[in-house]
């Protein structure tokens, strides 16, 4: 087989050093590792499934003459060096908000087949992932007229700070990180709201429901709070279908389905796991055609690292590199 030059971007973080486990256990074809993150981490020595890497200072000329590049440093760490990148021939795998509107947006059990050749892809937002997996099923066995959203997302969607947020305000310290008691109370908001009151989190599901699905005129509204769990989000998910939902036959679909599995959705069943749990399906009754069921992952790993390593195993076994 192959192998490859793979830089990771950012990773000294939660999700880089997730990616850079998950690489190892998926036995990714890795001839070369290459560990950038911040000059704060220049020098770092981290040990991977590889051997040991040092940390370097992100830059361009560092990056340069890789084969893959996968970026977990935020939006304006993608801006300035991924289309470098992708133009220096790297397919470029992003974790960010950055190209999500304008490249190819990918869940490679919904929609691999949207790459357009052109070197970028971007991972969707950790808690479309788990909720658009079972919402393909959806579509495909009834179709889909409406989506509504209730988001039960962990602090470790916040990264590291977050995790470190809770740890200190259930030890009686309020390090300002939240504008709450992270670890007494649920927070109604994730992200800047919009003149109508939607947030960024929201309008990011929205837009990327409609995407991935291929269905741009799908009506979809979420309202995303963040909650005093350390790790894996869950996803209430309320549906209208086009036809009669039937929920066995959901169920059954779901069973031959990449990606997930039907259980009971408990965040700590989904935790170091890279399936989405799906469980407690049932008719809404507040639809004629309603569905309605509860999904949980683990945001780090499928809503983050995961899904972006399984993006480039799925385009190399495409032949796209």
């Amino acid at each position: 087989m192959k192998k490859y030059k793979v830089s990771v971007v950012g990773a000294t973080g939660l999700v880089g050093r997730t990616l850079v486990s998950i690489l190892g256990e998926y036995a990714f074809p890795v001839e070369e590792l290459r560990l950038f993150a911040s000059g704060r981490s220049e020098g770092a020595r981290l040990a991977t499934a590889f051997g040991e890497a040092t940390v370097h200072e992100a830059c361009e000329e560092g990056i340069a003459g890789s084969d893959i590049v996968f970026f977990t440093a935020g939006a304006e760490v993608a801006a300035r060096f991924a289309p470098a990148a992708a133009e220096d021939g790297a397919l470029v795998v992003d974790n960010s908000s950055r190209f999500r509107k304008e490249k190819p947006l990918i869940v490679p059990e919904i929609n691999i087949g949207d790459y357009d050749g052109g070197g970028l892809v971007a991972n969707p937002n950790c808690s479309t992932i788990q909720a658009v997996l079972p919402l393909a099923v959806l579509r495909d066995k009834f179709g889909l007229v409406s989506v509504r959203y209730a988001t039960y997302q962990a602090v470790s969607g916040s990264g590291q700070k977050g995790k470190s947020a809770l740890y200190h305000a259930l030890n009686g310290v309020l390090d300002g990180f939240y504008p709450c008691d992270i670890s007494a109370a649920c927070l109604p908001v994730i992200g800047g709201a919009g003149g109508d009151g939607y947030t960024e989190e929201e309008e990011k599901m929205a837009f990327e429901t409609r995407k991935i699905l291929h269905l741009p005129r799908l009506a979809v509204s979420a309202t995303c709070v963040r909650v005093p769990v350390p790790n894996c989000h869950g996803v209430a998910v309320f549906a209208e279908t086009e036809r009669e939902f039937l929920p066995e036959a959901f169920a059954e679909a779901l069973g031959r389905a990449k990606g997930v599995k039907v259980g009971f959705p408990l965040g700590t069943a989904a935790d170091g796991r890279d399936d989405v749990i799906v469980g407690r399906i049932r008719r809404d009754r507040a639809a004629a055609n309603g569905a309605a069921f509860f999904c949980t992952a683990d945001n780090v790993r499928k809503g983050a690292a995961a899904n972006a390593v399984q993006t480039a195993m799925a385009l190399i076994g495409r032949g796209a590199i």
